[in-house]
């Protein structure tokens, strides 16, 4: 096939031979090529008698993993730490261009450059977090903002980090997401709620105002003028001849006394307005006048 030009590429396993005799297993790879007119045919062989270092597969694994990784939302990332207590950025991932305006390999080569990219007011929380972490599975998990020079704007950045321990030392497996949307979204609730509660109070108000108003006029007019009518049907039984006992001045003392503010039946809890506005003395004054006017009699 590879002499009749039909293919340019073949694998084959084959034995063959050393100098002391003995054979070993191949994977030989056979090439056809043209040069100057003439077939040239290549041949490439690999010893598989010792075992790969790589068990079978963990090429496409690993394939697959960064596939994996290049949809994740954020930005993967690893951190080794070596026996010998040196610390190095193992691993980033391509999104650091997209989360943080700076390219996976300048990352890697400056790690501090992150820290630098913190605000501030947050880097102190980062710090007391990441020195509080432990050796559970979780051992890190901070929101912080961090400035964007590329792009003039704070972003919110959410760190969550697992530890493991390897033969190469420790490594911690790290994941980080931009949650700008999603603390805006939590901000703009509590603006609303914030709104909300305040139109609440501000109609709780409205409506309290609205019964003092009532309680006032009940109060005042509507209970001074029965106060009047009674002083006046008081005055007829003392000056007209007398006449059969009646309870027509029960319904009076009822209404009356339904019209204070402190009464159930018409539930206005609210003073008298001169009292609530002036005062005691005030109050006094007012009712004396009223008096003096519905009964003829000179008060001082």
């Amino acid at each position: 096939m590879l002499q009749s030009g039909k293919k340019r590429r073949a694998t084959i396993h084959a034995h063959c031979r050393r100098h002391d005799g003995s054979c070993y297993p191949v994977e030989a790879t056979l090439l056809r090529s043209v040069g100057q007119g003439k077939p040239i045919f290549i041949w490439m062989a690999s010893d598989v008698s010792q075992p790969r270092s790589d068990p079978p597969g963990t090429g496409a694994l690993a394939s697959d993993l960064r596939a994996i990784v290049a949809h994740i939302p954020g930005m993967a990332y690893q951190v080794l730490r070596k026996p010998d207590g040196s610390t190095s950025l193992r691993y980033v991932s391509e999104q650091s261009a997209q989360l943080l305006g700076i390219k996976a390999a300048a990352l890697r080569a400056d790690p501090e450059r992150f820290f630098r990219l913190i605000l501030d007011d947050d880097k102190a929380d980062y710090l007391a977090r990441l020195a509080a972490s432990g050796g559970s599975h979780m051992t890190f998990n901070w929101e912080g903002r961090i400035w964007m020079e590329a792009w003039k704007d704070v972003k919110w950045v959410n760190i969550r980090v697992g530890r493991r321990e390897t033969p190469a030392g420790l490594i911690w497996d790290g994941i980080m997401l931009n949650v700008t949307h999603s603390k805006q979204a939590e901000a703009e609730i509590r603006r609303s709620r914030a709104k909300l509660s305040a139109l609440t109070a501000h109609v709780e108000s409205v409506k309290e105002q609205e019964r003092l108003n009532l309680a006032r006029e009940v109060h005042d007019d509507l209970g001074g003028n029965l106060t009047a009518i009674k002083i006046g049907l008081s005055w007829l039984k003392r000056t007209c001849r007398p006449m059969r006992p009646t309870s027509s001045s029960a319904p009076l003392t009822s209404t009356t006394w339904s019209t204070r503010p402190s009464r159930p039946r018409i539930v206005l809890r609210q003073p008298a307005a001169a009292l609530l506005d002036f005062g005691i003395v005030s109050a006094i004054d007012w009712q004396l006048k009223r008096f003096a006017q519905n009964t003829d009699i000179a008060c001082d």
